[in-house]
């Protein structure tokens, strides 16, 4: 229920099988903090969210990429590859969990592992509401 400017986040720990973007595995690309100021400038009357899709290994630049949306007023979401969420990211409004298994699918599959939840901060505790089905395709649309 977002619009959503999104970000690959390269330097995956991860190793699933079937990965989507194995190039981001790597280190490429440019650095983000120099340049998510100007972009979000440009674009953030168009969209309510940012998107990280990934964790890449280094948590403070990412947690300093959420401080920096937030900042202009934007809703936040990381993609987070890991199988259970330890609370690294406190303030994103959104999370994906779990790693890609290609056994199970990705967020658009009933059976998938993975796990997208909206986080309601109440002080130091964070409820999840999961919004995981709203990622699953009708019969309709899986031809």
């Amino acid at each position: 229920d977002e619009v959503s400017l999104a970000f690959s986040i390269s330097n995956c720990p991860g190793r699933c099988k079937g990965c989507h973007s194995p190039e981001l595995r790597e280190n490429i690309g440019r650095d983000l903090l120099e340049d998510l100021p100007s972009i979000l400038q440009k674009y953030s009357s168009f969209v309510t969210c940012v998107t990280f899709l990934g964790e890449g290994n280094d948590l403070s630049s990412l947690k300093k990429a959420l401080d920096i949306a937030k900042a202009h007023g934007l809703k936040t979401c990381v993609y987070y590859g890991r199988d259970e969420y330890t609370g690294e990211l406190p303030f994103s409004d959104y999370v994906k969990i779990g790693h890609y298994d290609a056994q199970y699918g990705g967020l658009s599959d009933p059976l998938t592992n993975q796990r997208f939840y909206q986080l309601h901060h109440k002080g130091w505790e964070i409820e999840f509401t999961s919004l995981t089905h709203k990622f699953w395709k009708k019969k309709e649309e899986i031809k």
